[in-house]
């Protein structure tokens, strides 16, 4: 189980959750997760849920930690040291300042610098306690967040079909698809990612440094279709049944269908039978 005192390693780790460690690592290091959900409609694996601690960790794509997440309330958490929770605001970043830390403030609260690390406060009184602790396993960045504009049609057709969700492709250029869609808002997701957001079409498309599109995202009001199948806001048993009496190769997974031949994924919030379909993806790998 995990320990209430929970020292950060900066870059490293969370008491013992190491970044880099396995799902099965972590799960047997906190004694099962007591729920797993999807962090955001888009987001490409499940976050593991240890209420006991209030602690939520995120996976990369190979289910290796990528992100820790600690809720005020049952955890006191330390930075070399420091206390940054449970504490007023105020006070946290007094101490900081006593150890010679540096930090500056980003949406919703205050970065560490050089440490990954990043503390939820959204509150505006003097005394607006820090409500979360966040730590990556890299020096997270500011986001940089551009608006653009556009004046494309209205998407007529929402097939997904090989790589690509209403003829939006992976292994595109930002060009070609920004000339083809509406106005949006582009922001940068990491070190090596960054990401397009079209609210009128609801779509979400990711590129890689070099600039082509690695994943294709349809969320709400998107309306993508497989041969002639909705698959947005329906639920996780009709999805499959509609798939498998179409006779469409996937496989189920948790809170996921995966549908290979197309490189196509659905995705659901939660893993239950009942659950509504948030997203549908295309993506490189």
């Amino acid at each position: 189980m995990i320990s209430e005192d929970l020292e950060i390693v900066p870059l490293v780790r969370v008491s013992q959750i190491r970044f880099g460690a396995s799902r099965a690592e972590v799960r047997s290091l906190a004694g099962g997760a007591s729920g797993v959900g999807r962090r955001s409609e888009w987001a490409r694996s499940l976050m593991d849920e240890f209420e006991y601690r209030w602690l939520r960790v995120d996976y990369s794509d190979e289910d290796r930690v990528e992100f820790v997440e600690v809720i005020d309330g049952r955890s006191r958490v330390h930075l070399n040291g420091v206390q940054l929770m449970p504490s007023p605001v105020r006070e946290a970043l007094q101490r900081l300042d006593e150890a010679g830390m540096t930090y500056h403030a980003v949406d919703g609260g205050f970065a560490i610098d050089g440490t990954g690390v990043e503390l939820y406060a959204p509150g505006t009184t003097p005394d607006s306690s820090v409500e979360a602790v966040s730590a990556w396993p890299y020096i997270e960045t500011d986001p940089e967040i551009t608006f653009f504009e556009g004046a494309a049609e209205p998407l007529a057709e929402w097939n997904v079909e090989s790589g690509a969700i209403a003829g939006i492709g992976i292994g595109e250029s930002r060009a070609s698809v920004r000339d083809r869609l509406g106005s949006g808002m582009a922001s940068t997701l990491g070190p090596d990612e960054s990401m397009d957001r079209y609210w009128g079409e609801g779509l979400i498309v990711r590129y890689d440094s070099a600039g082509r599109s690695s994943e294709v995202v349809a969320v709400d009001p998107a309306l993508p279709s497989l041969n002639g199948i909705g698959l947005l806001g329906r639920t996780y048993a009709d999805v499959r049944a509609d798939l498998t009496n179409a006779s469409i190769h996937y496989e189920a997974r948790a809170a996921e269908i995966r549908i290979p031949g197309l490189k196509a994924h659905v995705l659901w919030k939660k893993p239950a039978e009942s659950a509504l379909a948030v997203a549908v993806s295309v993506r490189a790998s």
